[in-house]
């Protein structure tokens, strides 16, 4: 998210994204400290993007606008598996079952985020100089 906060939307829109991420997390850890996570919470992180969908369609690649809309993908269908506890018929439930899944799923998750950062941060890579930091 930072990438995309701090390098693709202009700065008032970077840093309100910032803060609602952190509030969203910030309620996440405090539902895991009080041993009542939602899952609602946790899919709250990414979805404060979605607020800024039409700034990102704007900014972004189409590739990195494939690749944001692959996160949420994947990361719908974890939340569904996990939420709903449910095995596909074709698997053992005690070998790899709905948890299981959830794993698998974040981890297309994961690097579909990885992916979308780094294509973001690859276009800004050359256009920040050193020097530019210190001016």
């Amino acid at each position: 998210m930072f990438p995309t906060a701090l390098l693709l939307l202009p700065q008032p829109h970077g840093i309100q994204l910032i803060c609602l991420c952190a509030a969203a997390c910030v309620c996440n850890l405090y539902s895991i400290y009080i041993s009542k996570p939602m899952i609602i919470l946790y899919a709250a992180v990414p979805a404060v993007l979605l607020f800024y969908c039409d700034t990102c369609f704007i900014y972004m690649t189409s590739e990195e606008w494939i690749y944001m809309w692959c996160v949420y993908a994947f990361q719908i269908a974890g939340t569904m598996f996990f939420s709903l506890k449910q095995t596909p018929v074709c698997l053992d439930p005690d070998v790899f079952g709905y948890h299981e899944i959830f794993h698998c799923l974040s981890i297309f998750t994961a690097a579909f985020v990885y992916v979308l950062n780094y294509s973001i941060a690859s276009r800004y890579e050359n256009t920040i100089t050193p020097s530019m930091l210190y001016e």
